[in-house]
């Protein structure tokens, strides 16, 4: 779970992990983990969670799954990650030594997701914000704005990836495949 705030000003984005494993108030459902408030109410439920725990009013919800997410990235051509340990994931289907490398979807997905590290949740949630920003470094590279086909394609996957709230206008955003949306 990513708690992302873009600025007033739009030229600034935070974001900050919340580990899965997290143990919170359900609203209406008492104790668990914070990713049990999607089984007891969808992401209305984890809206609720998420706003009970911060204090922070949230304004909308997007959702990528693990298949998107692997589209996103291999629509734009992999993305760069750094290890400063190596890792080996059977569970993950990951192993990779430390260093740089450039992954494909598949491969950021398993390093997203991997949690057999000394940290845990807390380097997995390191690593999705690295891999996030890697993303959002691709997308915006000029090797992606400057060539048509594949900033379409980038668009049409990523929006295509995506379930978010009615509220969310992604009108201004023109493509031809249509987004989908949670009632």
């Amino acid at each position: 779970i990513m708690l992302v705030h873009l600025n007033h000003d739009r030229d600034r984005v935070t974001v900050v992990g919340l580990p899965r494993d997290l143990w919170v108030d359900v609203p209406g459902e008492g104790e668990d983990k914070i990713n049990a408030a999607y089984a007891y109410g969808g992401p209305q439920k984890s809206v609720e969670t998420v706003e009970s725990l911060t204090g922070v009013r949230i304004d909308h919800y997007v959702e990528v799954d693990f298949t998107g997410f692997v589209d996103v990235v291999d629509s734009l051509g992999g993305v760069e990650v750094c290890l400063e340990e190596n890792i080996d994931d059977p569970k993950a289907k990951l192993d990779l030594e430390a260093g740089t490398h450039e992954v494909d979807g598949t491969e950021a997905l398993a390093f997203s997701r991997t949690r057999a590290t000394e940290r845990g949740d807390l380097d997995r949630i390191d690593r999705q914000q690295q891999v996030v920003a890697a993303m959002m470094d691709r997308a915006l590279s000029t090797e992606t704005l400057s060539d048509p086909a594949k900033l379409t394609s980038f668009l049409q996957t990523s929006l295509s990836s995506l379930t978010v709230d009615e509220s969310l206008d992604l009108s201004l955003i023109h493509i031809s495949e249509p987004t989908r949306r949670t009632p």
